[in-house]
């Protein structure tokens, strides 16, 4: 009998899972400047950060959020300042840390053996400089998983309203966009994992995802792209290979899931673009698994299995490389963008936004051999 396999899901510091309160305050390189680096190495991109994007701030207050249902937790990111000094609340509980300097990548907050429940974890800056990188999720999806994908042109895909198919460097060569509110997509799979994949741009809003049927959606996001600075709606700073949303643990049998363009109508319509989806389909299903029909998989604020700890977390200042990505993704092409700005700076003094990012702005300008 084969052992349930845990994955670790890596969300980078730009995808829909992450909602910043005020991204005035928060500096970030545009990811439309080097498309293809969301897939490069370090050796390439002379950066530490996961597909080469970062989140940074020296606000004080300045805040981030983000809700999940697993069990383990890690977030990732700079702690280059002097005294790094910040506050993580996790579902009301609150632990201030100052951990130690780290050059590059390092660990900002760790959490494991939590309830098998929805939380919510909210990031605030209280000291001199902080960054996020990327979060990793640990789920149990069960074992001896295949992955299966279906990309946006395949007849498995069933589009309502107005859609605009296009060719270019994207997974299998497609893509597929859509303007303005209800317009959305379904399919059926058998899985407990599920993976949604498109890039995010500035002109993208709000999308939901429901399942078997249900009015209830389990999940709502905002697919715009988090460029810090103050809010520029536009074809602007593209991100590609976003994981636009994941949902772990899902029950065994069919499964049907619609995704729902939403935002206002008119001029002021949203866009939602769409590469393909995957799904992992285990042969012994975890023994813990959600209702999707419900907000964030849980009907009610029980626990029907699972460990019912409240958690230990682990903040620590440690390694500056860990092994990123998702363990269960296929590799995903990209297209590539117009230029524009070097880096969207907010709030973040010059001397210290180099020290974090300064190889993304020497390359910009053609230095990066210096």
């Amino acid at each position: 009998m084969s052992s349930s396999q845990m994955v670790n899901v890596t969300f980078d510091d730009f995808d829909p899972i992450v909602s910043y309160a005020d991204l005035s305050q928060w500096s970030t390189p545009n990811p439309q400047d080097n498309p293809t680096w969301y897939k490069a190495n370090e050796s390439e991109t002379g950066l530490p950060w996961h597909q080469a994007t970062l989140h940074y701030t020296t606000v004080k207050g300045a805040e981030l959020s983000l809700d999940f249902s697993t069990t383990e937790i890690t977030l990732y990111g700079a702690l280059n300042v002097t005294s790094p000094t910040y506050t993580v609340t996790l579902d009301g509980n609150s632990v201030n840390l100052t951990p130690a300097s780290v050059q590059g990548r390092g660990v900002i907050y760790g959490a494991s053996n939590l309830a098998q429940s929805s939380h919510t974890l909210t990031l605030t800056n209280q000291g001199d400089g902080l960054g996020l990188d990327m979060i990793v999720l640990g789920y149990d999806l069960g074992s001896d998983l295949k992955n299966t994908t279906i990309d946006d042109g395949q007849s498995d895909i069933r589009y309502t309203g107005s859609w605009t198919s296009e060719n270019g460097d994207f997974y299998n060569g497609t893509s597929i966009y859509t303007q303005g509110p209800n317009n959305s997509f379904e399919f059926d799979f058998e899985g407990s994992a599920l993976y949604v994949y498109g890039d995010s741009v500035q002109d993208h809003g709000l999308f939901s995802i429901y399942f078997n049927g249900s009015s209830t959606p389990y999940g709502t996001w905002d697919s715009r792209t988090p460029c810090g600075g103050q809010s520029d709606y536009g074809k602007k700073c593209e991100k590609l290979g976003s994981i636009k949303a994941f949902i772990g643990n899902l029950p065994p049998g069919q499964h049907t899931c619609k995704l729902v363009n939403e935002g206002p109508d008119g001029t002021n319509a949203t866009f939602f673009d769409f590469d393909y989806v995957e799904y992992s389909t285990p042969s012994t299903y975890p023994s813990f698994t959600i209702n999707a029909t419900c907000s964030n998989g849980f009907c009610s604020n029980s626990v029907s299995s699972g460990n019912s700890s409240s958690g230990s977390a682990t903040p620590t200042s440690g390694a500056s490389s860990v092994t990123s990505g998702s363990s269960a993704s296929p590799s995903a092409s990209s297209s590539s963008g117009a230029s524009s700005g070097a880096t969207t700076n907010a709030g973040v003094g010059n001397a210290l936004l180099f020290g974090v990012m300064g190889m993304w702005i020497l390359k910009k300008l053609g230095l990066s051999a210096l």
